[in-house]
């Protein structure tokens, strides 16, 4: 405790006489007499035991005045202005605007997050999946409840789904057809980028559909067969002319 009292004491003599020089000897000497490089070279050696460069521990809290801490490879850990927290991978809030933006150029690294809000229960994740992404651009990620375990809809991009979810949709991008689909997405343990099935019901139908993402491609949506849409078969029966001498059998064949 002394010596924290001792270095405040002496950054706030150095800080004061440069700021506000009483006397041009102020300007480089400070009340202990030393000058103004002395002291700035002792406090900064004092800082350094306290703050190493590499390692090293804290003991107690730790309280950050600005709003982000940023990570290397692209980590964030920060705080906006209503409160909205994100722990995210190569994305940042504007603290403001509570926008969405890249935090680095990539072209496959995409961008995931968990947010929580201040005043919302719950907790929500996003991933946009490995898509190419520019420093700075805004985005609008879909936000996926951890806590709320009901159907959303997803207004993106059925591509970009890179997590094991259930969603209801209408209308979208690569989707399977016209009107309103639960969509249910398998990704697969070891790669869930690459590999991954879709299957579509319809809301308003007994339309059954399906897609598999193979080594990164996506194949069509082809129909599941269902009694409602699986063709009648039809057969005829017919007595072929004997080659034997003898009368033909009965065959059945189906057409």
């Amino acid at each position: 405790m002394a010596e924290t009292v001792i270095m405040k004491g002496a950054l706030e003599d150095h800080l004061g006489r440069i700021i506000h020089p009483d006397t041009e000897a102020d300007q480089v000497m400070t009340g202990s007499g030393k000058t103004v490089e002395e002291q700035l070279a002792e406090l900064l050696a004092n800082f350094a035991n306290y703050f190493p460069l590499t390692g090293g521990r804290l003991n107690g809290n730790l309280w950050v005045g600005g709003k982000m801490i940023t990570l290397p490879n692209f980590g964030t850990v920060m705080c906006t202005n209503d409160g909205t927290v994100l722990f995210g991978c190569n994305v940042y809030l504007h603290t403001v605007n509570n926008t969405y933006h890249y935090m680095a150029t990539h072209a496959s690294m995409g961008a995931k997050g968990i947010v929580m809000r201040f005043g919302q229960p719950g907790i929500w994740y996003f991933d946009t999946g490995s898509i190419a992404t520019v420093a700075n651009a805004e985005f609008t990620p879909t936000l996926i409840s951890l806590t709320d375990k009901s159907t959303k809809e997803f207004t993106g991009n059925l591509n970009n789904i890179a997590e094991n979810t259930i969603i209801d949709c209408t209308g979208l991008a690569n989707g399977p057809g016209d009107g309103w689909y639960f969509i249910q997405h398998i990704s697969h343990s070891a790669d869930p980028v690459n590999w991954a099935t879709q299957i579509a019901y319809g809301l308003n139908s007994n339309d059954v559909k399906r897609r598999r993402k193979n080594g990164g491609a996506w194949t069509p949506w082809e129909p599941f067969l269902t009694p409602s849409n699986t063709p009648t078969q039809h057969y005829a029966t017919y007595a072929p002319s004997a080659s034997d001498g003898k009368d033909g059998d009965v065959w059945d064949v189906y057409v």
